[in-house]
């Protein structure tokens, strides 16, 4: 028997193993439903889930075996363990490296053996996904595939374990630091206005439980009139606006000692009757060591020249030190700076979601995270203020680095940043995941002054949230030229809306089998005066952040429905039946506006609900998963049919086939092209179709140019198709005319769909 090798990366696997603290642990039915599963597809008697320890194989989750333990020498999984791939074993007693092996001379009598390695996101296998037979045999493409897609599942219900109890190791530390820290937890029902303390509540009150009973009255009663009457009245605006507020009040307690307090209370969103949650801490040292300053007049000078948030540097104060640095720079007494400007990706998310004071706690972790970072490397002039952090308003930051050995060591302090920034942000006990957008300016280009630097740092920004945000980008003369073609495009968009510049074309869909047309994609074009025809690729992404995407969306809308009701009026028999309308991530926002919209178009144009097909990314839909899923489940009640577009192209995944209720999927155009010469891309065409086509959806392969590529689509089993073979977007009224041709053209080629 041989012995399989050991990973290069054991030491760190097996870490990894212990970090997801699985061995041993008791039976659960989801891995036992999973295994199950694995067993049924792929008509095997035995089905494990093994974990490789140190020197033994565990089984997480077994079927048709009694055993949960074996020696790690006799594991099978032990060599899937060391590739990527399904690693397969015909015929056991043929093969040299098990024909002596226990499991196949003894019970179970080991023949076939297939098993797919559980890789974790670190990249590390922590063990198998494996059926065994008594026989030799075969699995075919069908049941490996779904072997493999068993085994992701698996590996995401590992990652998701792992998360849970994360998330319970912090709301246990949690727990134990409210009550080290002296704070208080409140909460009130509206409807009852019943109101209940912690146990903390009663010691910071100066009252015991058996000699007080919290009401809203009687809490009020325990504070001055000037913080009871407050206090009542910003409660009562909470519970009308559902808006958050923080508020100190002062008490004196039975004792003689005086006592302030700081309260910061909100709508429980999540609650299953209305309620109003909050905390009271301890704040009277903190209102004493205030009392205590007497240098006022200094302290103020000095609180105008810092940010009241996070206490970094003001705007003013960044930028006389930014002058300074630009002039020596002149003079030639420094030899080179660099400044990065950091926008918070999203974050207006994270207060609309989670609130302002949530929105507040993100910034002053964000600045901590910042000024960990500002290692003694990063700043060292002489004489100088080496490195100045800025919050230069809102959400963005800027930071000046003097005396750099190179402009390079910029970019290297820029990645180190953005490395801190992604880990996640424990925000009063949500965890909460952020990044940013850097743009980066060094003295080699922008020395004039400090307002160019700044002004040349936000280009550089704004250019790396166009590369896709989470990154930074190094200024370039180049990007003032983009810039000025974006806001005279954007400039033009405006004044082009509702003229004959801004038009829509239609591309047939076909039904591969029968060759019929079926549907028809509205698409969006814009055909400039000047600069020609502008690629939807470039000018949609400027309506979506000027806000003109709802009004050129509702437009669409429009004219799309009204042009299949025009097709279906002069031609039923071979107008398509439905009309598919593409929809952006502000579209999608609206919610129920979106949906009433469509509702008052569907009653202008005369058409059915079901003759509207909507397209939607998984990347648009995921940026909200919840309302997504609500206002598509409003939409498909309304008989409105959904398309997923661009299935395939690095962020699909099977939750989103299962989570979403989705009637067709799209395949990319870019595993279209490459066939039929590809066998790699044909064998995951093939799995998509299958998945697809057995989870009851249908579908749609993009970009076919040629009959070879169609022939392979529909042996396949694919259902539709749409592309340059069969017609290109064409003009409302030329659509009869393309669907004519088309008809044609398979006439005298029946033989090709």
């Amino acid at each position: 028997m041989l012995t399989a090798p050991l990973p290069v990366n054991e030491s760190e696997r097996i870490a990894e193993l212990r970090r997801y603290a699985i061995l041993e642990s008791p039976p659960e039915e989801f891995y036992d439903r999973l295994t199950q599963l694995a067993a049924a597809a792929c008509d095997m008697p035995i089905a494990l889930l093994s974990l490789l320890d140190v020197d033994r194989q565990w089984f997480k989750s077994r079927f048709g075996l009694d055993t949960t333990e074996t020696p790690r020498d006799e594991a099978f999984c032990a060599h899937t363990i060391l590739g990527a791939a399904p690693f397969i074993v015909a015929d056991a007693r043929l093969d040299p490296r098990f024909a002596d092996n226990p499991l196949v001379t003894a019970a179970p009598w080991v023949r076939y053996y297939a098993g797919v390695p559980l890789i974790t996101q670190a990249k590390l296998a922590l063990g198998a996904l494996c059926v065994f037979d008594r026989q030799p045999r075969q699995l075919d493409e069908r049941q490996l595939s779904m072997l493999t897609l068993i085994a992701a599942q698996v590996t995401r219900e590992l990652e998701l374990r792992l998360h849970r109890a994360r998330v319970q190791r912090k709301s246990a530390l949690l727990t134990m630091t409210q009550r080290v820290a002296e704070i208080g937890g409140w909460s009130m029902r509206l409807r009852s206005r019943a109101v209940f303390w912690s146990e903390e509540m009663y010691r910071l009150h100066g009252v015991t439980p058996e000699g007080f009973a919290p009401t809203l009255s009687s809490q009020l009663a325990l504070y001055d009139p000037c913080s009871a009457r407050a206090l009542q009245a910003a409660i009562e605006v909470c519970a009308r606006d559902r808006t958050p507020f923080a508020l100190d009040v002062s008490l004196a307690r039975g004792d003689g000692s005086l006592r302030w307090l700081r309260t910061s209370i909100e709508p429980d969103v999540g609650a299953a009757e209305q309620e109003l949650i909050g905390v009271f801490h301890d704040i009277t040292a903190q209102k004493n060591h205030a009392a205590a300053q007497n240098d006022t007049s200094q302290q103020n000078s000095q609180a105008n020249r810092r940010d009241t948030l996070t206490g970094l540097a003001s705007r003013e104060l960044f930028m006389e030190d930014l002058e300074a640095t630009v002039s020596r720079v002149g003079r030639g007494s420094q030899q080179c700076f660099a400044v990065l400007l950091l926008d918070v990706d999203r974050f207006k998310l994270v207060n609309e979601t989670l609130g302002h004071r949530a929105g507040d706690e993100l910034l002053k972790q964000i600045t901590a995270r910042l000024r960990t970072q500002l290692r003694d490397s990063d700043t060292s002039v002489q004489g100088t203020r080496a490195g100045v952090l800025s919050r230069f308003g809102g959400d963005e930051f800027l930071l000046l680095l003097n005396e750099l050995r190179t402009s390079a060591d910029a970019i290297i302090v820029a990645e180190r940043i953005l490395n801190a920034l992604a880990l996640p942000y424990d925000i009063f006990g949500s965890e909460v995941h952020s990044s940013a957008s850097v743009g980066i300016v060094t003295s080699d280009t922008s020395t004039a002054s400090a307002e160019e630097v700044v002004r040349n740092a936000d280009v550089a920004m704004y250019e790396a949230k166009r590369a896709g945000r989470a990154c930074s980008v190094v200024f370039s003369e180049s990007m003032h030229k983009r810039l000025a073609r974006h806001v005279s495009i954007e400039t033009s968009l405006r004044r082009a809306i509702g003229t004959a510049e801004i038009y829509v074309v239609y591309q047939p869909i076909i039904e591969l089998r029968t060759a019929r047309v079926v549907c028809a994609e509205a698409l969006l074009r814009w055909q400039h005066p000047t600069l020609g025809a502008i690629s939807p690729v470039e000018f949609i992404p400027i309506a979506e952040d000027c806000g003109l995407i709802i009004p050129v969306g509702r437009w669409v809308q429009q004219e799309a429905c009204r042009a299949l009701a025009k097709w279906r009026a002069s031609d039923p028999d071979h107008a398509p039946s439905t009309i598919s309308i593409n929809l952006s991530r502000a579209e999608l926002a609206q919610g129920d506006k979106l949906v009433a919209q469509l509702e008052e178009i569907l009653h202008q144009s005369g058409l059915p609900a079901h003759c509207v097909t909507l397209e939607v990314t998984e990347r648009e839909v995921m940026r909200d998963p919840e309302a997504s899923v609500k206002l598509m489940n409003e939409l498909r009640g309304m008989g409105i049919k959904l398309s997923m577009d661009d299935f395939g192209t690095g962020t699909s995944s099977l939750g989103v086939l299962r989570d979403y209720p989705f009637d067709t999927i799209k395949i990319d155009r870019s595993f279209v092209s490459d066939l039929p010469g590809n066998p790699d891309v044909l064998t995951v065409i093939h799995a998509m179709v299958n998945l697809i086509e057995n989870l009851g959806m249908t579908s749609l392969a993009e970009g076919v140019e040629t009959r070879a590529q169609a022939a392979v689509l529909q042996s396949l089993g694919c259902t539709l198709a749409q592309g340059y073979l069969y017609s290109r977007p064409v003009l409302c009224d030329l659509m009869p005319g393309a669907i004519a041709d088309m008809a044609g053209r398979c006439r005298a080629e029946p033989s090709v769909p």
